[in-house]
């Protein structure tokens, strides 16, 4: 296996006897599965429903450590704060903790817990650094997360703009339809219910030389039919609209050349 540290996530602790019911008003993931040593996968959103945040939440203890967007984690901090008032929690940074993936050939270790986004996305270990002896290629990390249809934060989804069903968060296992009330919970259901999906983000295979910057247009002839997100060296994420998506679409972004296979598809 290998022990990838994630260097683009930090550690947020929430302590206190109301720490689940203060996030699972706030959330689109149920965080009573904590209680049974689970990880967990949410994100928190505007009032309309938009994205604005997402993480692992991952028991430790009488603690839950979420794990926002380093360059964001501040942004995250204020949000909850501002949603405290007189819940019995508190808020922690802990600089001393990193997330790590492990994945590859074999077992998972006892340390590590599954990752929640997907069987093949191997586990998730928040630890100090220097405990960890061995170590993976972050490369190749990211593009297994790319071939799996996986975003990562805003690298992959607008704040207050994206929606969730777009960008695979369903299908993620980052949404309970059955938990209730949470902030944005509205739209996302009425997206899902009344099928208003029109876009969906899914991995694009790099047929030429170069891979485009992030954020170039995607068109299918002379249509724009997208736009380009995270890659890696010969696969990037796509946001498409989904009457482009059948199998072998090929779409041009500048120069470059991709294409669309439906059955590597994971989603």
């Amino acid at each position: 296996m290998q022990y990838v540290k994630i260097p683009n996530r930090s550690v947020l602790r929430i302590q206190g006897e109301d720490r689940v019911a203060f996030l699972q008003g706030l959330v689109s993931n149920d965080v009573r599965k904590t209680a049974s040593g689970t990880a967990i996968y949410a994100c928190l959103l505007t009032p309309q429903g938009k994205f604005l945040h997402d993480f692992y939440i991952i028991p430790d203890g009488e603690s839950l450590l979420l794990t926002p967007e380093a360059a964001r984690a501040e942004d995250l901090r204020t949000r909850l704060q501002k949603y405290k008032l007189r819940s019995k929690i508190t808020l922690e940074d802990c600089p001393q903790l990193s997330l790590y993936a492990v994945f590859g050939e074999g077992d998972l270790p006892q340390e590590a817990l599954p990752n929640p986004k997907h069987p093949q996305f191997g586990g998730l270990l928040i630890t100090e650094e220097g405990k960890v002896t061995e170590k993976g290629d972050f490369a190749l990390y990211d593009r297994l997360r790319i071939t799996l249809g996986i975003p990562d934060g805003t690298r992959d989804m607008h704040p207050e703009q994206a929606l969730l069903l777009e960008h695979n968060i369903d299908a993620l296992n980052g949404i309970d339809w059955q938990k209730g009330c949470y902030m944005g919970q509205e739209l996302t259901a009425r997206t899902k219910y009344r099928a208003l999906l029109k876009k969906r983000l899914v991995p694009l295979w790099l047929t030429t030389e170069k891979m485009p910057d992030v954020d170039t247009p995607l068109f299918a002839g002379d249509v724009e039919a997208g736009i380009l997100c995270s890659s890696a060296v010969d696969v990037a994420l796509a946001l498409v609209r989904l009457e482009f998506l059948t199998e072998g679409s090929l779409f041009a972004a500048g120069a470059a050349r991709l294409t669309f296979r439906q059955q590597t598809s994971q989603l």
